[in-house]
């Protein structure tokens, strides 16, 4: 009898110890894992706009997007799917939130060409875009990034943009001989 206490008594021992040291396992890997699938593709972004040249009705801009992979892991970007467009907002806009519903005035794919871009982990890349505007026209511009990961992650950034007012221009039409793209106005 005795034999048989201390042979059930090892097998409880051998299972107490697979189980704990399962949920040892679990309790110390689990977070870590889930932590690292969860932060997998972080990117995080700051869109700005320069106003490049200017004549009598267009206004050249660059929009500039600088992104930042905070994350600990390469994210891979859908170059097919990445924009910036550019939506004209109407003149009398209601009181009210401010929404861009619109069909997109001009899209720019600034990724076009390249079968892949990947933003390593812990790093900026900038990027740019051009478009020829209309002066004095409020403009919604958004700037989409799209990971090429199996649940599709999307990161938007936005600007609301008019052409400031430039000393020149107040009371007066720009001179005929100022050339398109004569200097850079900030």
């Amino acid at each position: 009898m005795d034999t048989t206490l201390q042979g059930l008594y090892h097998v409880a021992m051998i299972v107490a110890a697979i189980v704990g040291g399962f949920s040892v396992c679990l309790k110390w890997l689990y977070p870590v894992w889930r932590n690292d699938y969860t932060n997998a593709e972080c990117l995080d972004g700051d869109i700005s706009v320069e106003t490049i040249g200017t004549d009598r009705s267009n206004v050249v801009i660059s929009v500039k997007a600088v992104w930042n992979n905070r994350g600990n892991f390469a994210v891979f970007l859908n170059t097919h799917e990445c924009s910036v467009s550019v939506t004209e907002l109407p003149e009398n806009l209601p009181v009210g939130i401010v929404s861009a519903n619109a069909t997109p005035l001009l899209r720019h794919n600034p990724l076009e060409g390249r079968e892949k871009y990947v933003l390593e982990p812990k790093t900026s890349k900038p990027l740019r875009s051009h478009f020829a505007l209309l002066r004095g026209k409020f403009y919604w511009i958004q700037w989409q990034m799209v990971s090429m990961h199996k649940k599709r992650f999307v990161w938007r950034r936005d600007i609301v943009w008019k052409e400031p007012d430039l000393p020149s221009q107040q009371g007066t039409e720009l001179k005929s001989e100022t050339s398109f793209f004569a200097g850079t106005e900030r």
